[in-house]
């Protein structure tokens, strides 16, 4: 990645952690390629609520995400047991929170680990389109880099937006600035990991025995609705879906629709802190 453009610097993408005046905690796992920044407001939430709230950092993202393709889920995984185990070892409960490529990795942890509830947004396991997803061990060596940038347009609001979270402070309008970031690119290895992430999560998900909430935009085309449909089959404990008129982007928290579902997050984390199931 050009070291220029300095993606994912400033403070708001580093762990975090805020003390809460209950017994109950909640481990929150970002996705790809994330950071504890897109589940800083449901954090905030939690913590209204009561709980402490830990923001984790996966390994080989945030300052060193150009180091990424050195990493596995097996250790991504091993980062999320070991923070869990941790807030285990000082919380009577734990609620355990995930998004996207994230809530893969919460499944695989809630899997192996008895916690307390689960709270996963937008849950990454597969695509919707299937025969794609086949196909890609048969392309992926013949693409051994994606320029996921290569067609951006500078002119997007909401493009703009998106790299203004992980650069902020870049000029986007500068020439230079935009060319090094049509040009930057993540080896296919990458996109191969995360894809066997999502697998192993789905995989995981009849072992997950915990109270889960999954909370779903309507408009989310990376995680289509109805994949997450199936993945609700496949829950031993479901206790919820909630459904908000939002994107993939969905655990921002940004509209007026997902900020809706406030009420609903904070109940569910009562229920976790008084080992209470019944939702209403």
């Amino acid at each position: 990645m050009a070291t220029t453009l300095r993606p994912f610097a400033g403070a708001e993408h580093e762990p975090y952690f805020l003390e809460g005046s209950v017994e109950t905690a909640a481990l929150l796992v970002h996705g790809f390629p994330g950071t504890p920044v897109e589940l800083r407001t449901v954090g905030g939430m939690l913590h209204a609520a009561g709980l402490s709230v830990e923001g984790m950092l996966l390994p080989g993202f945030g300052r060193d995400f150009g180091n990424v393709a050195n990493y596995s889920t097996e250790e991504w995984l091993a980062a999320v047991l070991a923070r869990l185990d941790a807030l285990q070892g000082r919380f009577a409960q734990v609620l355990l929170v995930g998004n996207s490529m994230g809530a893969a990795l919460a499944m695989l942890a809630a899997a192996q680990r008895s916690v307390d509830g689960v709270l996963l947004f937008a849950p990454w396991w597969r695509i919707k389109q299937r025969r794609l997803d086949a196909l890609f061990p048969l392309l992926a060596p013949l693409i051994p880099r994606l320029h996921i940038f290569r067609s951006a347009r500078f002119d997007d609001p909401r493009f703009r937006a998106l790299l203004m979270r992980f650069m902020p402070g870049v000029d986007l309008d500068d020439s230079e600035v935009q060319k090094a970031i049509r040009d930057l690119s993540l080896p296919v290895s990458v996109i191969a990991e995360v894809r066997r992430a999502g697998r192993m999560g789905g995989a995981a998900a009849p072992g997950v025995a915990a109270p889960t909430l999954i909370v779903q935009g309507v408009r989310d085309i990376l995680v289509h609705p109805s994949v997450t449909s199936e993945l609700v089959q496949l829950m031993p404990n479901l206790v919820g879906i909630a459904l908000a008129n939002g994107d993939h982007e969905l655990a921002h928290m940004a509209h007026a629709d997902e900020r809706a579902l406030e009420p609903l997050i904070a109940h569910f984390a009562h229920m976790v802190a008084q080992n209470a199931w019944r939702m209403p």
